[in-house]
């Protein structure tokens, strides 16, 4: 009642010619068309915390068993790791190993009284959990290739920068600057979580933002794919993601195969279309002649400076990629009732200098970094690098 009150005012004093009042009203107007674009939006750091449940129980003394099988794997996992085995050996065993454990804790005594929905919460916390800890085991196996498609594909992006909607024939009804910028926000996130059910997520919101947009559109047609597509491809461009294949391929990887289907399979295999047609853009797909391109493509990089130019081109045999954000962390350490568990070397923090840690790319990659370099993508890495400095600075302090 009050926001129809407030409304009604200001369409009064529009009336009136009143400045302060056009403006107020332009505010409302905005922060209404960001509300109804947000409709649908998951947040993942949610989800983090509907696990909480599942640690609890975690923690309980008669889990002790699922807890030791759940460490070993994580160990076994990781050591494995070092040496070089196929992709798909490790895909089966993580896969193997968390439909047997998802079975295991469905007939346990904790679990055995849960209904469907709270199972399939455990079952994912389950994956979340298994998947935070081999998280840099599991990224990336195959580094070289995974990376050197990384590099190709954020070059490719970074040279279309000048891409507009009229490049990509999008209708000028649909011409929402809010919810090009609150999309591209979604997909930049993508690098900065662990899990590959968070990262479906934030491909999942960047699609819901993109949808409302087009059903916001009261033309009365019927919205498709061909209407998802050039929208999805505009903001890919505008997101600059600097890991996408690392990325999609993680997700492809070790997200259960169930999960990839009805909407977030839809989701996926849309993006995957943008992403197509973005590697092979060439002056026709956005309706420009040859030299047109080529000056719009070298204006674009011309704006890094010459040395992030370089790093572009090759940073792929150098480069590790990292994704950060975790959420709510916490472990589970059940105790058994006749004894209990020492601490280990391992749960005590080391300060080791970032110059010589697998983080040191990671602080160095902005060194020569200027301001307008900077990409909504790269957000996740830059705060992974300033976390790894004040973490090693802390514990300097203290020693």
């Amino acid at each position: 009642i009050m926001n129809v009150a407030v409304r009604l005012f200001l369409l009064e004093q529009l009336k009136r010619n009143n400045s302060k009042c056009r403006r107020a009203f332009r505010v409302m107007q905005a922060d209404h068309a960001e509300e109804v674009l947000k409709r649908g939006l998951v947040e993942p750091n949610d989800f983090a915390l509907q696990c909480n449940a599942f640690l609890d129980k975690m923690k309980h003394s008669s889990s002790f068993d699922l807890v030791k099988s759940i460490k070993k794997f994580i160990s076994s996992f990781i050591d494995a790791a070092k040496n070089p085995m196929p992709i798909e050996h490790r895909i089966a065993q993580v896969q193997a190993f968390l439909q047997e454990t998802a079975a295991a804790i469905a007939k346990h005594s904790l679990w055995r009284g849960q209904n469907a929905e709270e199972m399939e919460i455990t079952t994912e916390a389950l994956e979340r959990y298994v998947m935070h800890k081999i998280h840099k085991a599991a990224y990336s196996p195959n580094r070289e290739d995974d990376q050197r498609k990384d590099c190709e594909f954020a070059y490719k992006v970074r040279s279309l920068r000048f891409v507009t909607p009229e490049h990509l024939d999008i209708k000028h009804g649909e011409h929402n600057e809010i919810a090009f910028r609150l999309a591209s926000e979604q997909l930049a996130q993508l690098s900065t979580y662990r899990s590959p059910r968070d990262k479906v997520t934030c491909i999942m919101n960047c699609c819901t933002v993109v949808c409302n947009l087009l059903n916001d559109d009261r033309d009365g047609a019927v919205r498709g794919a061909d209407d998802l597509l050039p929208i999805l491809i505009l903001v890919i461009i505008r997101a600059q993601p600097q890991t996408w294949w690392s990325d999609i391929r993680f997700i492809q990887r070790f997200r259960n195969p169930q999960k990839l289907s009805s909407e977030a399979g839809y989701y996926l295999t849309q993006m995957m279309g943008a992403v197509a047609f973005l590697e092979k853009a060439d002056a026709v797909a956005f309706n420009m002649t040859a030299d047109e391109f080529a000056r719009s493509t070298s204006q674009a990089l011309s704006r890094l400076s010459p040395d992030r130019q370089r790093s572009e081109q090759t940073k792929a045999e150098t480069e590790p990629t990292h994704s950060t954000k975790t959420g709510p962390e916490e472990s589970i350490e059940a105790t058994p009732p006749d004894r209990t568990i020492a601490p280990s070397e391992h749960d005590h923090n080391t300060a080791t200098p970032p110059e010589e840690s697998s983080d040191a790319v990671v602080v160095q990659k902005f060194l020569d970094c200027r301001l307008e370099d900077l990409t909504i993508g790269e957000l996740g890495d830059l705060l992974e690098g300033y976390r790894v400095l004040a973490e090693f600075y802390h514990e300097n302090r203290k020693s």
